[in-house]
């Protein structure tokens, strides 16, 4: 099994890029927020130094980040946590078309905005390196890959089930693997996860495989219902769907 890290530091340089470009959006807050719409010019692509309309935000920021949506992240019970989102760029405010809309200026492209995108206060970091310790009782899974590549390995970024209310950045937790249950006769043979054959089986028949441990991650951003967790120790590949446990 893998032994628990050294408590340490993780530096900011490595966490920086993925506090600016990547963020969890809650369902309901993404459709709340204003987006762009056009341009003089009748072009979908925009980029820095353009000026375009878009709907007028509530607060009184002058600048706000470009946002585009990504994927629809579910827990495992299939239940919608929020939208994956990239940092398309940035925006500021210049004067009020009208009531509804807004006319503002691309100051910043990370890729090129298009109508849609939505706009969102700038969020301001603590860009401090940051200071590791060991969770307690809180048991979680992993989502996915940010990248939403199908295998996870050491120093990728994930999604994980666990929210600000119970876990917070520095947190180190273990990732454990669990095998599929084993139904046990004449001639045992592993239950398939989508399988409603474990009906037909008594829990006598049923055998649940224990959890090894395979890796460590530190968590470094929190969501409401999720956070992002950098993967520092890892044994095998992943796939999502691991548990979290103390390191």
């Amino acid at each position: 099994t893998v032994k628990p890290s050294p408590i340490g530091v993780l530096p900011w340089k490595t966490l920086g890029p993925y506090f600016k470009n990547d963020s969890i959006v809650g369902l309901d807050e993404y459709a709340a927020l204003p987006q762009l719409l056009g341009n003089n010019e009748g072009t979908t692509r925009f980029v820095a130094k353009d000026f375009v309309l878009s709907h007028k935000p509530m607060n009184a920021d002058t600048r706000y980040t470009i946002i585009r949506k990504g994927k629809l992240l579910k827990d495992s019970e299939g239940e919608p946590i929020g939208y994956q989102v990239k940092n398309v760029g940035e925006v500021e405010l210049m004067n009020a078309n009208s009531s509804q809309q807004q006319i503002v200026r691309v100051t910043k492209s990370n890729r090129e905005a298009k109508p849609g995108d939505k706009l969102r206060p700038i969020e301001k970091f603590d860009n401090a390196d940051l200071v590791l310790k060991a969770s307690s009782t809180q048991i979680g899974r992993i989502i996915a890959n940010i990248e939403d590549r199908s295998l996870i390995g050491k120093r990728d970024v994930v999604v994980i089930s666990l929210g600000s209310a119970e876990v917070e950045p520095g947190m180190v937790m273990g990732i454990y693997a669990q095998g599929p249950a084993i139904l046990d006769g004449e001639q045992p043979k592993y239950e398939l996860r989508e399988s409603k054959v474990k009906q037909l089986f008594s829990a006598s028949e049923r055998v649940e495989q224990p959890a090894f441990k395979i890796g460590e991650l530190v968590i470094f951003k929190t969501f409401d219902n999720a956070s992002y967790a950098w993967i520092t120790e890892a044994e095998k590949h992943m796939q999502g769907g691991e548990f979290l446990g103390k390191p």
